[in-house]
């Protein structure tokens, strides 16, 4: 008998589309030597075929098999409470859609009825008097019965508006809730079964498999106090998933690689000249002959009979043999046969061949699997593949088997996938001794990843890098769909405040926090939500950071200092010899400050530049600015200038500098901001 194992998850690693899940085995205190088998129920049925994987902890004993399968209610899955109240309310409002269509028509029929007391005859005069009575009496049933219908369509309209409003409610409460609320207590799930040899005491066992509906992106934090001489970082995660599991409790390892990478390296077909050559055989055997004869002896002890074979259906016939073959079913015994033409019964002949493979092809094939084959093949063994299905029902036991390639046709993907491949079952008398494919349900699983895909792709901000965070702590995050929030790691760092303007674009100064990265690992580009004293100042991106970098966190406007630029403009000019004129302009820039600290504040502007021979354009009196070509910006620019003012507490400060145009006397300068 196997031994049943509870197992709950310990670790969870996502990427940044999917995660890989660990579960912890809970075994007995005891386990008998020799060979066993352990069944863990409870997985989860939307995990990826292929990917689980098994880690044994014990020095004498060696794991022999590993088995997968899906395991459904014998008395039917349930849904959850949220499903089944949505479920509730559009069968409520489709009954009350159908009893206002059919209300609508009996209105419409009452409606088009007209009221003409005609007489046949013109001595049937005197009835003309009841015939008017007659109408005016059906003409009131007629309004009393349109008044009733009115009546109860304004009622079933109140009452679909109610519904409708019902619906929506219940429709966000489904998308926001749990797996268990949306599953139910009975669900199709997944039954692991190992088998183990040897003996000796078992240490762990720990089970892993892929599931692809999570992802994850970063939320950064920093807090500071008045001083803004220290702060604290933190690197948050958010987390959705919908695996169809809830992870509780559960250590969170987040990786910034992809799940899968192709790191194969391109094959270049060889181009020969010469006979053609046939493509080399891959890793696919046929099935030996006389299969069935090693059932001989189960046959005999359990007295399992194949079912009978259906007859096929009918193959394709021109619209003329068709009527032919009609015809001869409802001729009269001793009605003369007319022989077909020497062409035709060789046609006709040829034909009986082809079915008569045709069916004995399908039905020595289970239907294939999707995109198994090439084009061309699909087309030619798809009709009787199919016709094969349809005439045994589906495959029996919720198997499928990859079509069963001929000698000279390239063998189906299918056949490769090595780790879906399983040996069908002794009472399976159409497939037993073939390898066949569970036939899984995906489109439950795509929906989940679709709607995990649509949240966030945290490809875009993870730079040149791949990295594994390990997040302190254990986490909880429900199987809903939704994002939540887990703490991954905290660090102190001294902040750095720094004020800058551009008084020539905006007479406005700003505030950029700089500190040091002070984890010992890059920092993907994310959102950073800054605190001062406890209350949310301000919210603003960041760029990715390698280990050491530094960070800059842009907080807005600093509304307690003012900045004033003016431009003041000289001519001379050249006088009557003609000589150059020179046009002199002082830019001076005011700070004034009502800080209760003296901060200091990086200045940049730009004087002019031109490309004319006849223009030249000089900073004659450059006072503190030095030239600035913003290279650290990656856009440098010509004509910069940059400087540094120190502004004392509750004062103000200065900054100037004067650049003059040199040009002949015999021309003008002409448009342009005169302002700067």
């Amino acid at each position: 008998m196997p031994i049943v194992c509870e197992s709950r998850i310990e670790g969870v690693t996502v990427h940044q589309l999917g995660a890989v899940v660990s579960r912890r085995v809970v075994l007995p205190a005891t386990i008998s030597d020799g060979e066993i088998d352990l069944e863990i129920p409870g997985i989860t049925a939307l995990f990826d075929d292929g990917s689980l994987r098994a880690e044994l902890s014990a020095p004498g004993r060696t794991l022999m098999g590993l088995h997968a399968r899906e395991v459904i209610p014998a008395a039917g899955s349930t849904v959850g409470p949220s499903v089944s109240a949505l479920e509730t309310l559009q069968l409520q409002i489709g009954e009350r859609q159908r009893r206002k269509h059919e209300l609508e028509a009996e209105r419409a029929t009452w409606a088009s009825l007209g009221l003409r007391p005609r007489l046949r005859l013109v001595g049937e005069l005197g009835a003309m008097p009841g015939r008017i009575s007659d109408a005016l009496a059906v003409s009131e049933f007629l309004r009393q019965r349109q008044a009733e219908l009115d009546a109860e369509l304004a009622r079933l309209s109140e009452q679909l508006r109610v519904l409708e409003k019902d619906l929506q409610a219940a429709r966000v409460e489904a998308s926001q809730a749990r797996s268990g609320q949306l599953d139910g207590s009975r669900r199709p799930e997944r039954q692991v079964t190992l088998r183990l040899t040897g003996d000796g005491p078992i240490e762990g066992l720990l089970l892993r498999y892929v599931v692809q509906a999570a992802r994850w992106w970063p939320v950064y934090t920093l807090r500071m106090g008045d001083s803004q001489t220290s702060a604290e970082w933190l690197i948050e995660a958010q987390l959705a998933q919908r695996s169809g599991e809830d992870w509780t409790a559960a250590q969170l390892s987040l990786s910034t690689a992809d799940l899968v990478h192709d790191a194969r390296l391109p094959e270049l077909p060889a181009l020969r000249l010469g006979r053609a050559q046939s493509p080399p055989r891959r890793g696919y055997r046929p099935a030996p002959d006389g299969l069935t004869a090693l059932f001989a002896g189960y046959e005999r002890a359990f007295g399992s009979v194949p079912p009978p074979r259906p007859q096929a259906a009918p193959a394709m016939l021109d619209m003329p043999e068709l009527m032919e073959e009609r015809s001869k079913d409802v001729a009269p015994q001793n009605a003369p046969r007319r022989s077909p033409s020497p062409k035709k019964a060789a046609a006709q002949g040829e034909m009986s061949r082809a079915r008569s493979q045709t069916q004995s092809f399908a039905a020595s094939m289970p239907p294939p699997a999707p995109a198994a084959f090439p084009s061309s093949v699909a087309q030619s063994v798809g009709g009787a593949v199919a016709m094969a299905d349809m005439a045994f029902g589906g495959a029996p036991g919720g198997m499928a088997m990859p079509p069963e390639p001929a000698s000279s046709v390239e063998p189906a993907e299918a056949w490769l996938d090595f780790d879906r491949l399983v040996l069908a079952d002794n009472g399976d008398v159409v497939r037993r001794g073939r390898l066949t494919v569970p036939v899984v349900d995906v489109s439950e699983r795509r929906r989940a990843v679709a709607a995990i895909e649509a949240l966030y792709d945290v490809v875009p901000e993870r730079g040149q890098f791949d990295h594994v965070f390990i997040a302190e702590g254990r986490a909880e995050v429900p199987s809903d769909g939704l994002a939540h929030r887990a703490l991954v790691s905290r660090a102190s760092a001294v902040p750095t405040m720094r004020y800058r303007a551009v008084p020539r674009e905006a007479a406005e100064v700003y505030r950029q926090l700089t500190l040091g990265n002070p984890f010992p690992a890059p920092l993907l580009g994310g959102p950073v939500e800054v605190y001062l004293n406890g209350q949310l100042v301000s919210t603003a991106p960041i760029a990715p950071v390698d280990r050491g970098g530094t960070v800059t966190v842009g907080l807005g406007v600093e509304d307690r200092l003012k900045i004033a630029r003016r431009a003041a403009h000289e001519e001379h000019p050249g006088g009557l010899l003609g000589g150059a004129s020179i046009t002199e302009t002082t830019v001076t820039v005011t700070l004034r400050s009502s800080l209760g600290q003296p901060v200091t504040v990086s200045l940049f502007d730009r004087i002019p530049v031109s490309d004319d021979d006849a223009l030249e354009v000089k900073l004659a009196k450059p006072g503190k600015w030095k030239p600035y070509d913003q290279a650290e910006r990656q856009a440098p620019v010509r004509g910069g200038l940059t400087s540094t003012v120190e502004v004392p507490a509750g004062a103000k400060a200065e900054a100037s500098f004067t650049y003059a145009l040199h040009h002949s006397a015999k021309s003008e300068i002409v448009g342009g901001n005169r302002r700067d």
